[in-house]
């Protein structure tokens, strides 16, 4: 419990204080005192896939208003907690993001087990899903706290729950996979390479690592919009 964390994280610390301790909290914490300074840094941040996901295409009729209320409740922590807050959309515990925008009206994580019996469109997403999924990424690369990439999502990865969430790599230099459907989608990595970078750009990267955060009224339910600003500079 709180007492063991507590006790964990100042021997954590004190083999080195730079270390971030994520911890595998799916929901909010709310009351719970787990990320207020004195047992971990952040939370494998669940609240952001789901609310992203469903404003993209799980809930179909969310406007971009509604993801923002969505987002300033996930994001409600102490500023050095948000920062750090890590970004995902999908692990080894859900169905992959491209799958999960083929397949709305359910809530995350949920009815995604082919092995169960679920009702699941388990096939290759076509390329609008594609196109879909890199809006998303590009909020994921500018957004508020620290972006996690489950492995290969940036190439194109899908798949339902365990075990198919956990497919091996489409590696380059390994020749075609046996099914053909799993091999890397072309382009996707490049969008990911370009849009991650900006993290590292000399002028861009501090706001987009460190700044605040304004959500902006686009004036379109179906556009989100966001402001970054650090010591007066603004992306």
């Amino acid at each position: 419990g709180p007492i063991f964390w507590k006790g964990w994280r100042a021997h954590v610390k004190r083999l080195n204080p730079d270390a971030v301790i994520i911890a595998e909290i799916w929901d909010d914490p709310g009351a719970q005192p787990y990320l207020r300074g004195e047992h971990f840094d952040t939370q494998m941040h669940y609240p952001f896939a789901t609310g992203v996901t469903e404003w993209l295409a799980v809930r179909p009729g969310m406007t971009a208003a509604d993801l923002a209320l969505v987002l300033d409740d996930a994001f409600d922590d102490a500023p050095q907690t948000n920062l750090v807050h890590q970004n995902l959309f999908s692990s080894h515990d859900t169905d992959r993001y491209v799958s999960k925008l083929l397949n709305p009206g359910r809530e995350y994580d949920a009815g995604n087990r082919i092995q169960d019996g679920d009702d699941y469109n388990d096939v290759l997403p076509p390329d609008e899903i594609y196109q879909l999924s890199l809006v998303g990424m590009a909020i994921q690369a500018t957004y508020l706290g620290a972006p996690m990439i489950y492995y290969g999502a940036e190439y194109g990865m899908w798949g339902a729950d365990d075990p198919t969430d956990r497919k091996p790599l489409p590696w380059a230099d390994t020749g075609s996979n046996l099914n053909p459907t799993d091999n890397a989608v072309d382009g996707i990595r490049e969008h990911y390479v370009r849009w991650f970078n900006l993290r590292k750009h000399p002028k861009l990267g501090p706001i987009l690592r460190y700044g605040d955060l304004r959500h902006l009224d686009a004036g379109d339910p179906g556009v989100f919009a966001f402001e970054r600003s650090l010591n007066g500079d603004r992306v």
